[in-house]
């Protein structure tokens, strides 16, 4: 399951990012299946490509529900679940925006069609 932190935001550019490790939240986290309060497990390395192909090392922290016995892991707004791009180049894409893509073809199409 995925916890999708909205209060994070990034005000620089993905080519100015060597490693992003998200900081500790204000507030606790709420598990998204049973609505107990989760506690940090450990976190996970991920990475994920900018418009130029470019792997950015990410740590996204894993919470653990000792309520429903789940794992969660926490997605900043900069990637989207389940993909390998960042959020901007997903957008880029999906609005034509881009001129030039590192890319599939087949995953160009993909995009477009899931507006």
């Amino acid at each position: 399951m995925v916890i999708k932190n909205h209060s994070l935001s990034f005000n620089i550019s993905l080519e100015q990012i060597l490693y992003i490790t998200v900081q500790n939240l204000d507030y606790p986290v709420i598990c998204p299946i049973c609505n107990y309060e989760v506690k940090i497990r450990d976190s996970k390395r991920r990475y994920i490509k900018d418009e130029t192909g470019q792997k950015i090392p990410l740590n996204l922290k894993r919470y653990y529900c000792s309520r429903c016995n789940k794992l969660h892991t926490e997605i900043p707004d900069i990637i989207e679940p389940y993909k390998q791009y960042d959020s901007l180049t997903i957008e880029k894409v999906k609005s034509g925006d881009i001129s030039s893509f590192a890319g599939d073809d087949s995953t160009i199409r993909n995009w477009q069609r899931k507006k």
